[in-house]
């Protein structure tokens, strides 16, 4: 008899894409989201969920398997944050299997943002659970989806400090395999999940463009006006990048992601590769 599984922030980029596949696998899948989507996905059992919140709705599923990827950027609210809250919470559910997808930011150094500090702190909270850690996730959704949309707008592109940035990636579709790999396995541990050889932030833009057919100009920006240009943008519209996003492209990590990929006995898609597979 397959899992009934539970997916926290199954509204969002992964999340959506998680969802659906699980279904697709003949799972019976609870989506739990801030609201009801228009546009469900057939099989999908919606409930409403928010983050520092009673989960009394959450226990009554009486679940197998919980992956929770929800995520308040925001964070404190009431002198509490609602982030480690709900991750307390959750670990005092009793479920028989919980995944937590984290991110390459709470990796030692971890990036001195509240992105990174408070992913470091949830991974405590679920240390005795699996704990995923994906690098930057290329889809049609995310930061790496924003940078597409610009592209498509404007060719004009920032470099911050030349665009030396050393980024890992994942392919969405290789990210959901192995979130599978875990469910399948009931495994538990910390699992780095990126292709393992990163590829520059300027060498990510170039193979974005080559994908729209588009020809970038390239302008190297200081870190400092960047920074002042994501005070500004924030008041009008949603900036391609946030101060968190900066503070992970700067903060320098060398992570060995082949011995994950090696033990999982699977095969990554580079940044190339992964990004040729996308739709434009």
């Amino acid at each position: 008899m397959l899992k009934k599984i539970a997916v926290t922030g199954a509204n969002g980029f992964i999340g959506k894409a998680l969802i659906a596949l699980l279904a697709e696998k003949g799972y019976e899948v609870f989506a739990l989201v801030h609201r009801m989507p228009s546009d469900e996905i057939p099989g999908v059992n919606y409930q409403l969920f928010e983050l520092g919140k009673n989960l009394d709705q959450v226990a009554s599923l009486y679940i197998d398997t919980l992956i929770h990827l929800a995520f308040d950027f925001k964070g404190n609210q009431n002198g509490e944050d609602r982030n480690l809250k709900t991750a307390n919470a959750i670990q005092q559910l009793n479920i028989p299997q919980i995944i937590f997808v984290s991110s390459f930011a709470a990796v030692t150094p971890v990036t001195d943002s509240y992105y990174g500090r408070c992913k470091s702190e949830m991974e405590k909270v679920f240390q005795n659970d699996l704990i995923i850690r994906p690098g930057l996730v290329l889809g049609n959704g995310g930061l790496f989806g924003r940078m597409n949309a610009q592209l498509k707008k404007n060719r004009i592109t920032p470099l911050i400090n030349g665009g030396l940035q050393m980024i890992y990636t994942i392919a969405l579709n290789d990210l959901l395999e192995t979130i599978l790999l875990g469910i399948t396995t009931s495994s538990k541990g910390v699992w780095n999940i990126a292709y393992p050889e990163p590829t520059s932030y300027r060498n990510l833009t170039s193979l974005i463009a080559a994908k729209l057919g588009v020809h970038p100009i390239f302008i190297p920006v200081p870190v400092f006006v960047v920074i002042a240009a994501i005070e500004v943008l924030r008041f009008f519209n949603k900036p391609l990048i946030t101060k968190d996003n900066l503070k992970g492209l700067l903060t320098e990590k060398s992570i060995d992601t082949k011995i994950d990929m090696q033990a999982l006995r699977v095969q990554w898609k580079n940044a190339e590769e992964s990004i040729s597979l996308l739709n434009s």
